[in-house]
């Protein structure tokens, strides 16, 4: 009769802790936005353009590489928050009509000493809701595209 309690216990306990870990846990850290209606090169012109025309805009590309040939990371600096902005643009499969994506990944300070991932715990809902608003209006609105947000879960 002990030892049924004690396993009782212990399947519970277990329970619990498995349950917690599910609540706490966020899949889709970060921010993607689908482009609609143009391919990889198209929208690398209007990045291209958008900062030409911004140059108040820091900014640093970074081309792909062996390790990620299917990505391109980019990082802003909004000099009115004092955030440096990371994003990556996915630049799709073979399939040249595939649509790509801008995934808005962190926020972080200037000299790259910290940074918090979009949508996680580590930044409050209401300026969480700051920096993807910021990022969608002087960002993606600017490009001249259409986009959607995926939802995150």
């Amino acid at each position: 009769m002990k030892n049924s309690k004690f396993i009782y216990y212990i399947l519970q306990i277990s329970f619990l802790i498995i349950l917690n870990s599910c609540i706490n846990y966020n899949q889709c850290r970060g921010q993607e936005y689908t482009i609609e209606n143009i391919n990889y090169q198209q929208l690398s012109l209007k990045i291209e353009n958008y900062f030409k025309s911004n140059p108040n805009i820091e900014i640093k590309l970074e081309e792909s590489n062996s390790q990620t040939p299917w990505k391109v990371d980019k990082i802003i600096y909004w000099n009115d928050l004092n955030k440096r902005v990371n994003f990556y643009i996915h630049k799709g499969d073979q399939n040249i009509n595939q649509l790509p994506t801008i995934t808005f990944t962190h926020i972080g300070d200037k000299e790259l000493k910290s940074y918090k991932d979009i949508n996680s715990k580590e930044i409050s809902k209401e300026l969480n809701q700051t920096y993807l608003k910021k990022f969608e209006n002087d960002f993606l609105n600017k490009l001249g595209v259409n986009w959607k947000s995926k939802i995150c879960f």
